[in-house]
């Protein structure tokens, strides 16, 4: 699948309340993605969208400031976000959902990659959240200091390694941490409930695509041991396997490379 990324400039114009603006996520045809550069809560819906081989309009928009053209205050009630928040997508249809777990479940059931019965659908939209929970609970408390981390190893040729504990100290990245195993035991009793392959069945669906996007990305933090973590979570672990060998997703993983190695090139670490 090729993906077609647009990036748009902070500029807008005021728009009035019933207008159609002429900005990218109004104006072309197809899937359309609404979210920030870097690949943080809405990168699962990009490997959603590989992950059922799809082609979509990615519109990335700078951090924060891309934002502020969509929102109530410059296009009124034109605006596609419910809540002046991304990531948003638009239908081929020109319906607009927001909210990540619902873009994963509306994205999934529009493409086949869902549950058939209401209940497991249900089941699906549950671990989704769960896993926004992992994410806001683990990954983003750790994501400055896990910047600071690469940067710290990659200004003035890594003098200022020294700091890292120091870094780490401060964040409570300890603390944080050991709260991953708890987590991800509730994803490891599941599935051996289940006792199925993935987590809503013997295929993969849009659950899988958020909980494998939120632990690997966890996984890979340098607060972690991913090998450590998983000794207690056998079938999470094989569940991870799994993914990581999806042909639909690895190759875009590898030239991608983690969520946070990303963020902190950005930073110059």
């Amino acid at each position: 699948m090729d993906l077609q990324s647009v990036k748009v400039a902070p500029q807008h114009r005021q728009t009035a309340a019933m207008d159609t603006p002429d900005l990218p996520l109004f104006r072309d045809p197809g899937w359309q993605l609404l979210y920030f550069e870097a690949p943080t809560r809405g990168e699962q819906v990009r490997l959603l969208f590989k992950a059922v081989g799809v082609e979509f309009t990615d519109v990335r928009l700078e951090y924060p400031q891309g934002l502020t053209m969509y929102k109530h205050s410059a296009l009124g009630l034109s605006s596609p976000l419910l809540f002046d928040q991304c990531p948003t997508v638009r239908s081929p249809e020109g319906h607009f959902v927001s909210q990540t777990a619902a873009i994963m479940q509306y994205v999934g059931r529009s493409n086949n990659f869902a549950p058939e019965g209401v209940a497991d659908d249900a089941l699906a939209l549950s671990l989704t959240m769960g896993s926004e929970d992992v994410r806001n609970k683990v990954w983003y408390k750790l994501m400055v200091p896990s910047v600071l981390y690469y940067v710290l190893g990659k200004k003035f040729g890594g003098l200022l390694c020294f700091l890292r504990p120091v870094v780490s100290w401060w964040f409570g990245n300890k603390k944080v941490a050991a709260t991953l195993p708890k987590h991800l035991a509730h994803f490891e009793n599941h599935l051996a409930k289940r006792g199925s392959d993935y987590f809503v069945g013997s295929q993969p669906c849009y659950a899988d695509i958020a909980i494998f996007d939120c632990i690997r990305e966890t996984l890979a933090l340098p607060a972690i041991s991913r090998e450590g973590v998983l000794l207690a979570c056998p079938k999470l672990n094989a569940w991870l396997g799994r993914m990581e060998d999806n042909a639909s997703l690895k190759a875009h993983l590898v030239e991608r490379g983690h969520a946070i190695n990303v963020i902190a090139a950005g930073f110059g670490g």
